[in-house]
């Protein structure tokens, strides 16, 4: 009776990790983003330079900022006040190998922002990676 739970239990481990496998396969990196660097600062004249690069492996169909996102803080809860989007001027070049860009955006001397960037590189195949970093700023 032992012997056979202990095969059952033996069976069971085996099993478990045998269903492992195909999840670890699912985990890929991407090899669109060869390197990339993002950062928000105050600017001169009540502005926040937006500045971001991104280098890709190969020619991209697309490359640059998907999106930039701004909150202002007030106090209690941070307020949606503006959004870049690939399709603006300045966020984005096609069939490149890199691209970097300052994007600016006019605030209010004294007070604090949110800042949440989106770069990313999308191929001709459509396939594409992207990573996201937030900063915060107070405008001089």
């Amino acid at each position: 009776m032992k012997k056979n739970k202990i095969l059952a239990f033996v069976f069971l481990l085996v099993f478990t990790f045998s269903l492992n496998v195909p999840a670890y396969a699912a985990v890929q990196e991407s090899h669109q983003i060869s390197s990339y660097s993002i950062n928000a600062l105050p600017a001169s004249n009540g502005r926040i330079a937006v500045e971001f690069s991104v280098v890709a492996n190969y020619q991209m169909a697309q490359i640059g900022a998907e999106s930039i996102v701004i909150y202002e803080n007030e106090g209690t809860y941070w307020q949606y006040v503006k959004t870049f989007t690939q399709s603006d001027s300045g966020m984005t070049r096609s069939n490149a190998f890199n691209y970097g860009n300052t994007i600016y955006y006019s605030g209010t001397p004294g007070r604090e922002y949110r800042v949440s960037v989106t770069i990313f590189a999308k191929d001709s195949s459509g396939s594409s990676d992207s990573r996201s970093e937030s900063f915060y700023v107070t405008v001089v």
